[in-house]
Parts: structure tokens; C-alpha cells; sequence
């Protein structure tokens, strides 16, 4: 017995299928815009109001916008600091026994 929904060897499988996407009917699909941008919000001039996690040493009352330059400055401070603080710190721990270890026979240290 023969079966006959076998497609012969010489018929492709998509040989039958007709496209129905309606890209096909434009004649330059190149042409075709394409909005590649994200929207972007239109220009707000109101003022902001400062976000209750920002400090508000921080924000500058009178412009309503952070005051980003002395978020840098007060960064730059801290930086210094604490680089001149470890720099000054540190002592050669040459001996330097606690006192209450030196009552012990050096053969146990």
C-alpha cells in the first residue's frame, strides 16, 4: 500500500505555502522608518523637590537641584583624610610585648 501524504522527493516542504505578511506589499522595505530612539521626556522647567534619602546639606534650596559639586568636594575631602590618617598611623610594631605576657619564660613565646 502507497502513502500518499508523503510528499514526493522532488517537492519541498514550503512549496505549497504562501507568504501572507503584508511587508511584502512594500516595494522599498529599506524606506521603512524604524524608530530606533527612546522617548524622551519633554523638558520639565518645574522645580524638584529634594528626595528625603538626599542629604540636605546637599541640595541647593534656592535652584532646587543637587549641589553636586560639593557632593565632589566633601568626597575629595574625606578621600584626604583618611589617606593622610593612614599614612600617619601606623607604628612599627618592633618590640612590643604586652605587658602580661612578659612575666612568661621566652622558651613558651
Amino acid at each position: 500500500m502507497e502513502d500518499n501524504n508523503q510528499p514526493s522527493s522532488d517537492a519541498g516542504l514550503l512549496d505549497g505555502a504562501t507568504a501572507t505578511d503584508d511587508t511584502q506589499s512594500q516595494a522599498n522595505p529599506v524606506a521603512t522608518a524604524v524608530e530606533h530612539k527612546a522617548a524622551t521626556p519633554e523638558d520639565d522647567d518645574s522645580p524638584l523637590e529634594r528626595p528625603d534619602w538626599w542629604p540636605e546639606n546637599f541640595w541647593k534650596k534656592d535652584e532646587s537641584e543637587p549641589d553636586l559639586e560639593a557632593i565632589a568636594k566633601s568626597w575629595g575631602d574625606l578621600s584626604a583624610s583618611r589617606s593622610a590618617k593612614a599614612n600617619t598611623n601606623h607604628q612599627p610594631m618592633v618590640n612590643t610585648i604586652p605587658a602580661h605576657l612578659v612575666q612568661f619564660p621566652k622558651t613558651i613565646l
